[in-house]
C-alpha cells in the first residue's frame, strides 16, 4: 500500500501555503480556462438535453448549473458543467499524458465549494491543483499511452483527480480520503471507442467522470469504505487495466511538491483535438504564406509520428476524410488540415452537422495522405504537425510546427487565458456572462484573493 500511502498523505499535506508560484498561476489559468470552455459548451450538441433531463429530475438545490440559474443535487451540476467543459474541445490538455484533468476538477471543485456553502479562493486552488496533478501523474505512469490501449486517461484517472479535490474541499480525513480514492477506483471507468465511432459520449464521458469523484468523496465522507490497495494491489488499476506496466516513480516521486498542471497546454480557439492543432498551425501557414486556393491543391502529405496520433485521428481514414458527425470532423486530421488549407482557418462554427459537409473542404480532405513514421515506446507528445503541399503545376511547399501557442513551450500569460474566455463568453449567447465579463475577468485574476468563490457563478448566470 506504499503508493496508495504517498498519493494520500500528498493530498492532505496540500496547502496553497505550500503551493510553487508556478503551480499556482498554473491552475489560475486552469480555472479561467475551464470557467469559458463551460460556458461557451452550453451551446454544444447534447448539452441542453442532459441540463434539462437534470432539471426535471429535480432534488435538493446544492449547486448550480453554470449559465442556466438553477441548482440541483451537487453531483448532478458537477455532471452536467463537466459535459459543458468538454463538449466543444476546446478545454486543456497535458499533451504527454494524452488526458483532459481540468475539466474533471474544475466543474467537481466549484460544485463542491458550492455545496459546502462557500470556500476561498486558496482552498480552491489547493484542491484543484492536487486534483489536477494527480490525473497528469495517473496518465504519465502507463508505458503504453491510451490511443493505444484504448484506456482513456482523461475518464479513468478523472474520476481519482474529481474523488481528491472534492475530498480536500469536504474537509476529509487521511482514512476518509482514502476510501474516497478506493471508492473512485470502483467507478473508474471509460474508453476510446466513442471517439472512433464519432459519438457524444466523448463528452458525456467526461461529466460521468467528474460526477463519480465527487461522489466518491460524499460516499467516504458518509463512511462508506473502499479498496485500500486501489493502485497496485492485485486486483487494483495499473494492474488491470495496464497489466502491471506502469512507472510507479512518475506517481509517486516528489507528490505534494511537483505539479504536473505546469505542463498543461491551453488550447487555441481550435475546438477539436489537441493531435491536430500544430498540423492546423503549418497548413495555415502554408496558405496564407503561398496564396494557395483549394482548386490548385493536388495533393496534401501529412508525416505522423506517433501511434496514438494516427489511431486517435487519423484512422480509418475513409471515415476521417468524410465525417459523419460532429466528434468525427473533431477528431479527424484530413478534415481539419483541409479546414486550414481552404479557409485559412479553423473557426468555432466549423464542427456542425451543416458545416462538415462543405463541399470544399471535403475535397481537399480527400487529397490527404498520412506518411506514417511512428517512433518506438509511448511516444513523446505533443507530435510535430508536418505537412507538405503539392499543387497541380508542380509546385511544393512544405512546413513544420513543433508547439502552439499555449503548450508550456510556448505558454499563455493569464492575459492570453482572459482573452480567450471573453470570446467564449461572447459566443456563448449567454447574457449575464456577457454583461459580467470584465467583473469575472478580474475576480478569476485575483482568485486567491477571494474570500467566497461561489461569488464567479452568480455572474455566469443568464
Amino acid at each position: 500500500m506504499e503508493m496508495e500511502s504517498i498519493v494520500v498523505n500528498g493530498i492532505m499535506a496540500t496547502d496553497y501555503s505550500r503551493l510553487p508560484e508556478n503551480a499556482v498561476e498554473a491552475t489560475k489559468k486552469s480555472v479561467i480556462d475551464t470557467l469559458g470552455t463551460a460556458v461557451a459548451g452550453r451551446k454544444a450538441k447534447g448539452c441542453e438535453t442532459i441540463v434539462q433531463l437534470l432539471r426535471g429530475w429535480g432534488g435538493k438545490k446544492e449547486a448550480t448549473v453554470l449559465t442556466y440559474n438553477f441548482k440541483i443535487p451537487f453531483p448532478n451540476a458537477v455532471f452536467a458543467n463537466s459535459v459543458m467543459s468538454r463538449a466543444l474541445d476546446l478545454d486543456e490538455v497535458h499533451d504527454e499524458g494524452t488526458v483532459h484533468p481540468s475539466v474533471a476538477i474544475i466543474p467537481a471543485s466549484l460544485g463542491a465549494a458550492e455545496f459546502m456553502q462557500g470556500i476561498s479562493g486558496r482552498e480552491f486552488i489547493a484542491a484543484s491543483a492536487i486534483g489536477i496533478d494527480l490525473i497528469c501523474r495517473m496518465s504519465l505512469a502507463p508505458k503504453v499511452g491510451s490511443c493505444v490501449s484504448g484506456m482513456n486517461f482523461s475518464y479513468q484517472c478523472g474520476t481519482f483527480g474529481a474523488a481528491a479535490a472534492v475530498g480536500k474541499i469536504l474537509g476529509l480525513s487521511s482514512d476518509q480520503m482514502l476510501n474516497a480514492l478506493g471508492i473512485a477506483y470502483s467507478q473508474a471507468a471509460g474508453n476510446s471507442q466513442c471517439y472512433l465511432d464519432g459519438s457524444l459520449t466523448v463528452r458525456v464521458q467526461q461529466g460521468l467522470s467528474a460526477k463519480a469523484g465527487a461522489m466518491s468523496a460524499i460516499l467516504a465522507q458518509r463512511g462508506i469504505t473502499g479498496a485500500k490497495n486501489f493502485f497496485e494491489g492485485k486486483f487494483g488499476y495499473f494492474n488491470i487495466y495496464h497489466r502491471g506496466d506502469f512507472e510507479k516513480s512518475i506517481l509517486v516521486d516528489n507528490f505534494g511538491e511537483h505539479f504536473e498542471g505546469i505542463n498543461v497546454s491551453q488550447k487555441p480557439l481550435y475546438p477539436c483535438c489537441k493531435f491536430t492543432h500544430a498540423f492546423i498551425d503549418a497548413a495555415k501557414a502554408l496558405a496564407n504564406q503561398h496564396k494557395i486556393t483549394p482548386d490548385e491543391i493536388y495533393r496534401v502529405k501529412l508525416e505522423v509520428t506517433s501511434s496514438e496520433v494516427y489511431n486517435l485521428v487519423c484512422d480509418p481514414m475513409n471515415i476521417k476524410q468524410n465525417p459523419r458527425t460532429p466528434v468525427d470532423a473533431q477528431f479527424s486530421l484530413p478534415y481539419v488540415v483541409a479546414l486550414a488549407l481552404v479557409k485559412r482557418d479553423v473557426a468555432l462554427d466549423d464542427f456542425s452537422e451543416e458545416t462538415i459537409k462543405d463541399h470544399n473542404v471535403l475535397k481537399v480532405a480527400r487529397k490527404v495522405e498520412i506518411v506514417f513514421k511512428p517512433t518506438e515506446g509511448r511516444a513523446v507528445l505533443p507530435a510535430p504537425g508536418i505537412i507538405e503541399v503539392q499543387t497541380v503545376g508542380g509546385k511544393q511547399f512544405a512546413s513544420k510546427v513543433d508547439f502552439v501557442k499555449g503548450h508550456p513551450q510556448n505558454p499563455n500569460s493569464l492575459k492570453d487565458c482572459i482573452e480567450k474566455m471573453k470570446v467564449l463568453i461572447n459566443y456563448s449567447g449567454c447574457r449575464g456572462a456577457r454583461n459580467n465579463s470584465e467583473q469575472i475577468a478580474d475576480l478569476l485574476l485575483n482568485l486567491e484573493k477571494l474570500t467566497d468563490v461561489c461569488e464567479i457563478i452568480s455572474l455566469l448566470n443568464t
